[in-house]
């Protein structure tokens, strides 16, 4: 086995751990029953550098927040999902990723749910906002979505160290 097969196959391992013990969680609100699919490493590490290279396209409607703001972070947050198209599944995304030259890993594989589920996906990590780097929900061709990338806090420019929470929508209406 090479070093990168034997990559691959340790960070699929920890991300099925982890994704068990999220769904283990159930009671805490973890809306399992909804995945239609988990994406694992090195498929998921496309899909979140596709995700994050798109955070920079002009043409995304992006709105920024500050930690103090924690419901209007939220109610924005649900407006940007209840506003995606009905589609049948969307993917979606949490907590934080792990970015290097070559890839980036995340704790978590990217969930393909079903579309009604999105904003109780929402709802369920809001409830762990501390160890959110990023959320997203779009649709499998990024043709729409949503993205919630949370930064740490600059007090030369916020006057504070609280986390600062920019909100990206877009619908490129491609489906």
């Amino acid at each position: 086995m090479n070093n990168k097969n034997l990559l691959i196959k340790i960070v699929q391992n920890a991300q099925r751990r982890h994704v068990n013990q999220l769904l283990a969680q159930e009671s805490g609100g973890a809306p399992g029953a909804s995945i239609v699919k988990a994406i694992y490493f090195p498929d998921s590490s496309d899909i979140l550098q596709k995700i994050i290279a798109m955070l920079g396209d002009e043409r995304m409607k992006k709105d920024t927040f500050y930690a103090q703001s924690y419901h209007l972070i939220d109610e924005k947050a649900l407006s940007a999902i209840a506003s995606l198209p009905d589609l049948p599944a969307l993917r979606c995304f949490f907590p934080n990723y792990h970015a290097n030259r070559e890839y980036i890993s995340s704790d978590l594989p990217v969930l393909e749910i079903q579309r009604a589920s999105a904003a109780q996906w929402y709802r369920f990590n809001a409830l762990t906002r501390e160890r959110i780097s990023i959320f997203f929900c779009a649709a499998p061709d990024f043709s729409c979505g949503m993205a919630m990338d949370v930064c740490a806090g600059d007090p030369s420019i916020s006057s504070s160290d609280d986390p600062i929470y920019d909100l990206y929508s877009w619908d490129f209406g491609q489906r």
